[in-house]
């Protein structure tokens, strides 16, 4: 799905998180401050762009019905007090708690260029 939509947004590059598991922390949040978006599900990796303030968006994994997927469930952060958006996000650090299919994806992108131009 994230290829799919990758096609449909300019200038997109897709890097998966294993594919850089190696290297330093400080060259992670290099990249991920120097993009325009970094678009995630809700992982480690996502949480550490919100730690650095850096843009991002972060969709829930398609995941109902797997071992342990409440981690990644649509009602996560309500049971957690998140109604909609985390209390102090910027425009430029989103949820999109939908599944991050290519129609999903695509759209979150199209509304972060709206607002933030």
């Amino acid at each position: 799905e994230w290829f799919k939509a990758a096609e449909q947004i300019p200038d997109c590059v897709v890097i998966r998180d294993t594919r850089i598991e190696d290297i330093t922390i400080e060259a992670r949040a290099h990249l991920y401050g120097s993009a325009l978006c970094n678009m995630f599900v809700n992982n480690g990796p996502a949480w550490l762009c919100v730690a650095l303030d850096a843009p991002m968006l972060m969709l829930r994994p398609a995941t109902e019905g797997i071992k342990d997927g409440y981690m990644y469930g649509r009602n996560i952060f309500r049971d957690m007090g998140v109604r909609d958006q985390l209390p102090t996000s910027p425009p430029y650090q989103r949820l999109v708690w939908e599944d991050d299919t290519c129609e999903n994806i695509v759209r979150a992108w199209k509304d972060f260029v709206r607002v933030n131009g």
